[in-house]
């Protein structure tokens, strides 16, 4: 701890640690590391629960998220060209670039093997159309991020997928916390994390983006969600 770094296992999966930092926290968060990424389902809402959205019937299947995959490459880039889709999040450029998509599935794939983040697709299950409509995902610091298709947007697609990504946070990777931030109007990002029962901790810079004043939310773990 002295000096800054905890390592565990062979693997060397490092992690820094400042000396005001628990030790207990710092081992968990390690330990998420070496959790293989799992399939996420929720039960079917019921036609009670399906009725009371827009397309009803269409959403009445479970919400499922899966490991992303080389393949999905296509359906990411074809949302993603949205202006739209680029003007709340913090990481999608517009024009979005040719490669882009493939590029950052690699870098999912590299995260994964070094146990560093999760990323799921987002798919409606009974949907007939093939493709999924957004991705989801978990740093091992807690941090959660995503993004829903546009045509998609609007409908608690995003609200229904972070509540699985929640639950596995706490009670497989055993995370302490979970966080996420998001740009000062998007005010639909900031409804699903009330919806998670995080608290809104006010605006402040990105640390990595200094220049970037985002509205930050956390959760812990063993804090009732609303």
């Amino acid at each position: 701890k002295e000096q800054g770094l905890l390592t565990l296992g062979p693997s060397g999966a490092d992690h820094s640690l400042s000396l005001t930092q628990g030790l207990g926290p710092a081992l968990t968060r390690l330990l998420a590391r070496r959790l293989t990424l799992p399939w996420l389902r929720e039960p079917a809402l019921s036609p009670e629960e399906a009725s009371q959205s827009r397309r009803g019937a269409r959403l009445a299947g479970a919400i499922c998220l899966r490991p992303l995959v080389a393949r999905d490459a296509s359906w990411i880039a074809a949302y993603c060209q949205d202006a739209a889709i680029a003007r709340y999040t913090l990481n999608i450029p517009h024009p979005y670039p040719e490669g882009a998509a493939r590029d950052w599935l690699q870098l999912c794939g590299r995260k994964q093997r070094l146990g560093q983040a999760w990323s799921w697709a987002i798919w409606l299950e009974g949907e007939t159309e093939a493709a999924p409509v957004g991705t989801v995902s978990l740093s091992c610091q807690g941090s959660l991020a995503w993004w829903v298709g546009v045509p998609w947007q609007g409908l608690g697609i995003a609200t229904r997928a972070a509540i699985l990504v929640r639950d596995f946070a706490f009670a497989s990777a055993h995370l302490p916390e979970i966080n996420g931030c998001h740009m000062a109007g998007n005010l639909a990002s900031g409804r699903v994390m009330a919806k998670l029962g995080m608290s809104d901790l006010g605006m402040a810079p990105l640390v990595e983006r200094p220049d970037c004043v985002v509205r930050h939310w956390r959760l812990g773990r063993g804090v009732r969600a609303r």
